[in-house]
């Protein structure tokens, strides 16, 4: 089942018929804590328009072990990825038409994320090699996806917490990112992680 969250009641009425048309059960929820209620519900649909829309969108992430759809204004590499980022499984225009909300909802509910070939070349332009990376570097990056602080990761790696930060921020340099969740979100795009949630 999916949840659909957008504050303009039109809109997500809208949202909802064409789920239900296309055979995906939806309903309407209005907040995060009314969504922990429902257990049903294994995928979100929730439109982002303002600051506090991007802030449920990080509260969803942080709270439910759900897919999220994101329906976004402005359907541009850094907006995309800023979606991705903050943990929508699914990003799609919110001016799409039909057939492709239906699709990336569906792909989001099998657990797979559509891009257009434009907006993910974009996003990996310039990206650094999988190759690039040692074994040790490919686990810490593991570890660093399972939530594990630096501070563990360096007493099992033999490493002070200063020196393996040392080690973690060239390999982010290499990588062309510049924090540990893009470094994560890289190393699942190179298919050396195995996708979240």
């Amino acid at each position: 089942m999916v949840a659909v969250m957008d504050s303009v009641a039109i809109y997500r009425q809208g949202l909802l018929a064409l789920l239900e048309s296309a055979g995906i059960e939806s309903i309407a929820v209005d907040t995060a804590a009314e969504l922990e209620l429902r257990a049903e519900v294994t995928c979100v649909a929730v439109v982002l328009r303002l600051e506090r829309d991007w802030e449920l969108l990080t509260e969803l992430r942080a709270r439910a072990e759900r897919s999220v759809v994101a329906l976004v204004q402005s359907f541009d590499p850094p907006t995309v990825e800023r979606a991705l980022l903050g943990g929508a499984v699914g990003v799609v225009d919110w001016r799409a038409g039909p057939c492709e909300v239906v699709t990336v909802v569906r792909q989001a509910l099998r657990g797979g994320t559509i891009l257009p070939p434009e907006i993910w070349r974009s996003m990996i332009g310039g990206a650094a090699d999988s190759s690039s990376v040692s074994r040790t570097e490919l686990s810490w990056l593991k570890d660093l996806a399972a939530g594990e602080t630096v501070s563990r990761i360096a007493v099992k790696a033999g490493y002070s917490e200063r020196e393996l930060y040392r080690h973690l921020s060239r390999l982010y340099s290499r990588l062309r990112v510049a924090s540990r969740t893009e470094a994560i979100l890289w190393a699942q795009r190179a298919g050396l992680l195995a996708p979240s949630g």
